[in-house]
């Protein structure tokens, strides 16, 4: 029964991922946010299974690039015990192994997080695209966007410092939330896309 019902809220909560990115987007535009919300309920059912897809990828290539990070830092963890308890030679080579693997795999999962960034909204902006596309769409939209995005990220470091109080989170999260799909939208250029999937045509 548990089951049942963690995967009707996941059926339930997943699409709205989604379709909040695809309203911010439409909203950004100057839609009708009534107009917006009644035609995304009233989508077929293809586009509610493709949405759903798109958003479990999203969430497992996040998950396959997490699990590794956590499981070297609880390493570095049991090696601080290690050489706390028995101070040696290997237990200190270990230890410093662990932790500069720990910082490597920091730095690859910051760098494909950003690189990635652009999936979800890809997938969302531009439905013509298939999914391995969007994977190298991202990396090509984001070269020589990479400090424009950290940049963009760090605008944000004030308001979220107040967010430590509930109620500005309320008003914070939209704007962010805004803010982001609007960004994206302006990293998606239609033409390096159509770019690409015209050459990837006269490849096959």
């Amino acid at each position: 029964l548990l089951i049942l019902r963690i995967i009707c809220y996941y059926l339930m909560l997943v699409p709205e991922i989604g379709y909040s990115r695809t309203i911010y987007a439409r909203l950004s535009t100057g839609e009708n946010f009534i107009g917006v919300r009644w035609s995304m309920r009233h989508q077929s059912f293809g586009s509610y299974v493709k949405t759903i897809f798109i958003q479990t990828l999203s969430l497992i290539y996040q998950a396959i690039l997490f699990i590794p990070l956590v499981l070297s830092v609880f390493v570095v963890m049991y090696y601080i015990e290690r050489v706390k308890d028995h101070m040696s030679n290997t237990n200190l080579i270990m230890f410093m192994l662990s932790l500069l693997f720990s910082i490597l795999l920091l730095c690859l999962f910051v760098f494909l997080r950003i690189k990635l960034k652009l999936l979800p909204y890809i997938m969302t902006f531009r439905r013509d695209v298939k999914i391995f596309d969007a994977f190298i769409l991202s990396f090509k939209l984001m070269k020589g966007n990479t400090l424009r995005y950290i940049f963009f990220l760090f605008s944000f470091a004030k308001y979220f410092v107040i967010c430590v109080f509930i109620f500005p989170i309320l008003v914070v999260l939209p704007y962010y939330n805004m803010s982001m799909s609007i960004f994206c939208q302006s990293l998606i250029s239609s033409e390096k896309i159509d770019e690409y999937l015209a050459e990837k045509e006269k490849q096959s």
